[in-house]
């Protein structure tokens, strides 16, 4: 079909270099022609909009295997430390009579430290996952907005097509 709608579009251009007066099939066959382009640009930005999905995907993915190692990085050193603390309060047990007042000092500092380093990274954490959600929250706003503008188009060349097909008797009477 395809191939009779070129010929057609052809002829009909002939016709309007030749300076002939187009029919209402003449008109029909432009009209054709231009549904074809629209729905072309449409498919091209459907395929645009599918590869910018699918890169953000492959981002989101990434920045979540990323977060994994992270998360896995963190318990192994929050891990080694509490191995550490542990292996200190022992320590302290053994020697409590001695050195009672500057361990205990010793120890809340530590403790406030490692508590300061999870509120850090539990906040980096969030702050990521903020992102994301935004990066999300854009992509869906920007998608949303380009089937608008789909829908803006299609209503444009309905008007478009009444506006040709009210024209096409009265040109034809003329």
């Amino acid at each position: 079909m395809g191939s009779v709608v070129d010929k057609s579009l052809e002829a009909v251009l002939r016709k309007l270099e030749s300076g002939k007066k187009l029919g209402s099939e003449d008109l029909v066959i432009l009209m054709i022609g231009m549904f074809r382009e629209s729905n072309k640009r449409i498919d091209e930005t459907n395929k645009r909009i599918d590869s910018v999905f699918e890169s953000l995907s492959k981002s989101i993915e990434a920045v979540n295997a990323r977060m994994d190692v992270l998360f896995e990085t963190v318990n192994n050193r929050v891990n080694e430390v509490k191995k550490d603390m542990d292996a200190r309060f022992e320590a302290v047990n053994n020697r409590m009579n001695v050195m009672n007042d500057a361990l205990n000092n010793r120890i809340n500092e530590l403790g406030n430290t490692l508590n300061n380093r999870i509120n850090e990274t539990n906040k980096r954490i969030d702050d990521l996952s903020k992102r994301i959600e935004t990066m999300n929250d854009t992509l869906n706003n920007r998608i949303n907005e380009t089937n608008k503008r789909i829908d803006q188009l299609y209503d444009l060349l309905g008007k478009i097509y009444e506006t040709l097909i009210e024209r096409a008797p009265r040109q034809r009477d003329k």
